[in-house]
């Protein structure tokens, strides 16, 4: 334990997402080592993405917000091939996924989702099993 602002600062580090009490001393003891205009810019983000940023007040995305018209407009004239559905690795953008998949397989379309897994530099300890489990799925031969 540290005492005073030291251990403030480690402290609401430690509230971050994802960084517990290693990660937030060794991100603390980083800031203290760092140029202390580096550090006011971080701050001054900080302070501004707070005061001007809201995240929206509508919850969740449902088809009729998804313009499918529009889209299957766009997807008629067959110049494209493929549908890449980059949506959330959650439930709800699962859901809409496969929504939108089973509706553009029938003209013909390569449906396709981007890969996801394990991050480079991750600790394989921390993974869940859903990421462990597309990270297999979505292997790939090494070229050596």
């Amino acid at each position: 334990m540290y005492e005073g602002v030291v251990q403030n600062l480690i402290d609401e580090l430690g509230r971050l997402p994802g960084v517990g009490p290693k990660g937030a001393q060794r991100i603390a003891f980083y800031l203290l080592g760092a140029d202390p205009a580096d550090v006011r810019r971080l701050a001054a983000a900080l302070v501004e993405v707070t005061d001007r940023i809201r995240f929206s007040p509508i919850d969740g995305i449902g088809p009729e917000d998804l313009r499918i018209t529009e889209l299957m407009a766009r997807l008629a004239d067959g110049g494209v091939t493929e549908v890449i559905l980059a949506t959330d690795p959650n439930l709800e953008g699962e859901a809409t996924a496969t929504y939108l998949a089973r509706l553009l397989k029938p003209l013909g379309l390569r449906v396709t989702r981007p890969a996801s897994g394990l991050p480079v530099g991750g600790d394989l300890e921390y993974a869940d099993e859903v990421t462990l489990g597309r990270a297999f799925e979505g292997r790939r031969l090494l070229d050596v």
